[in-house]
């Protein structure tokens, strides 16, 4: 790991992009040749578990600081789950580990696991890329060569960001995303429990908020957004086209708001892109259920224009699709101005596509970008409008 002090201002954040792109060498993804182990129980570790098994790969076991916890949920039934002091010297020399963590750094845990004799370690999402077509997870970890326009149009975003903060943590998924490098910056740290909602958004935020989550999943953000403003907003629509989630959403929502509440929320199923038409969509895979060629339900795809929305906050997690979205949200943008916060670490977009276009089309809004996980995940992009900010921007910057 690289500990880097002081946050990048603008002319060294330049220069570090082009000794970035400078020492890329491509990744290799990672095939299964062995028994397959998960390291790590939590959230990507049943993310990982749920992808094997949809690609017909088995695991031998999952290895998990607190197993007897673990051994409790079902999502682990028929798997062998134990402690790390519990396996063989036989089964770290023999098997792949596949690290399933990202709210921790990666090299601290690989450096662990080899002190304690496992030999063949890497991360999940190296492993998933050499299973694309079985299976649409992705997470952007794969973008290929780099051009010379590239390399200018990350240092064009470097140049947009509204804080020292942001430069930081976009060197940070640069150094990840393209040398396989964690860089740490002392001044900016990664924050794994105010996904969206960072205080230079929450300062924000008033009782009249009309809140639009598309990718809604279960609903937990406009719950959390709920919880932000204390019960008082003009309106919640959430927009999940799986059916799985969508049925999870409704009764995570029967359960935490009132009859008054309800009647202010919409709950939509649409698939939304750039253009309108129709697409192949990919249900049942949790998180990762999204559009893709793999998918076995046509759906027709509208655009969040067409939906004649007011919404004054958007949020987007599409698993690679929030460009688009965004892109066929253009007059909804212009005229509404709401503040957006999107993900943006499932694509090559990611390295600077998705940002320039943000920083081009919407005008008078500042860009903060944050790291809500590592390994380059949880990486959300903030559009704030200037107006909206004045007020709270000195005391916050």
């Amino acid at each position: 790991m690289l500990n880097i002090s002081k946050n990048p201002d603008i002319t060294t954040a330049t220069r570090l992009i082009e000794e970035i792109a400078e020492r890329h060498t491509p990744p290799v993804p990672r095939v299964i040749d062995k028994p397959l182990v998960l390291y790590g129980a939590g959230n990507l570790g049943k993310l990982a578990k749920e992808y094997f098994d949809f690609c017909g790969i088995p695991v031998s076991c999952v290895v998990d600081a607190h197993a007897r916890q673990a051994r409790a949920n079902p999502c682990w039934n028929g798997i062998h789950v134990t402690y790390p002091s519990d396996v063989s010297e036989t089964e770290k020399k023999n098997s792949l580990v596949a690290v399933c963590i990202a709210t921790s750094p990666y090299e601290p845990i690989r450096n662990h696991l080899t002190e304690q004799g496992w030999y063949d370690i890497v991360p999940f999402y190296d492993i998933v890329e050499a299973y694309r077509d079985r299976h649409p997870l992705a997470n952007g970890w794969f973008a290929g060569n780099l051009t010379q326009g590239d390399v200018t149009a990350m240092q064009q975003v470097a140049t947009g960001w509204d804080d020292s903060i942001s430069r930081a943590h976009y060197l940070q998924f640069l150094a990840w995303r393209i040398l396989r490098e964690e860089w740490v910056f002392s001044e900016a740290p990664v924050t794994i429990h105010d996904r969206y909602f960072i205080p230079r958004i929450t300062s924000l935020l008033h009782e009249h908020e009309s809140f639009l989550d598309v990718g809604a999943h279960f609903g937990e953000v406009s719950i959390r957004f709920a919880e932000q403003v204390k019960g008082a907003f003009r309106h919640i629509t959430t927009i999940e086209p799986d059916p799985a989630n969508l049925m999870c959403l409704k009764d995570n929502f029967s359960k935490k708001f009132n009859n008054n509440q309800h009647v202010r929320i919409t709950i939509l199923d649409h698939v939304l892109d750039e253009h309108p038409g129709v697409c192949l969509f990919c249900d049942g895979l949790d998180y990762a259920s999204q559009i893709s060629l793999l998918g076995k339900r046509q759906a027709p795809l509208k655009t969040l224009d067409e939906l004649a929305l007011e919404p004054s906050f958007i949020k987007l997690h599409l698993e690679g699709r929030e460009l688009a979205v965004l892109k066929g949200g253009q007059e909804t943008l212009i005229r509404f101005r709401p503040i957006v916060a999107a993900t943006a670490y499932h694509n090559r977009f990611d390295l600077w596509e998705n940002f320039q276009w943000m920083m081009n089309n919407l005008s008078n809004y500042r860009f903060l970008l944050r790291l809500h996980g590592w390994c380059g995940t949880g990486l959300v992009v903030y559009a704030v409008p200037a107006e909206r900010s004045a007020n709270v921007h000195t005391q916050l910057h």
